[in-house]
């Protein structure tokens, strides 16, 4: 699976707004900014999310953005189907389109229900489940 840098930059972005309290909206140049990523990026990253329903804008003075919806129902899924294929791919193709020999065909099982392993979990972690940095460290230093 291939994670491009316009999904990366989409899930920091949603994990920055699940971030503010009090329904705060932020600013493209605020977020690009604060976080380390291009303005133009991020402004295009916010125009494909709002379109997508993940996000809601409000212009003028106190505008910018916000989440349409809370953490909890917003899923990685969601975010790399915008940009990424969510697939495993075998030799640049899906593993039913392969074609082992029969001695290999368990292969192509085995990456079948790979990625509907991947495919499931990331539709399972949600922006809620990201910024709940002690959860996510006791994975990591396991």
């Amino acid at each position: 699976m291939y994670v491009s840098a316009k999904t990366d930059y989409a899930v920091r972005t949603l994990m920055a707004l699940a971030l503010q309290r009090d329904d705060h909206r932020v600013r493209a140049v605020v977020l690009a900014r604060d976080h380390g990523m291009p303005v133009a990026s991020v402004e295009q990253i916010l125009t494909d999310l709002r379109r997508h329903g993940l996000l809601t804008m409000q212009r003028g003075h106190e505008g910018g953005y916000r989440l349409a919806r809370p953490p909890s129902e917003i899923t990685l899924g969601e975010v790399f189907r915008i940009y990424d294929a969510v697939q495993l791919e075998v030799h640049g193709h899906p593993p039913e389109h392969v074609g082992y020999p029969p001695q290999f065909a368990s292969l192509e099982g085995f990456y079948l229900r790979f990625r509907e392993t991947l495919i499931g979990y990331i539709d399972s972690v949600t922006l809620a489940d990201l910024v709940d940095v002690p959860a996510w460290r006791a994975v990591s230093s396991g």
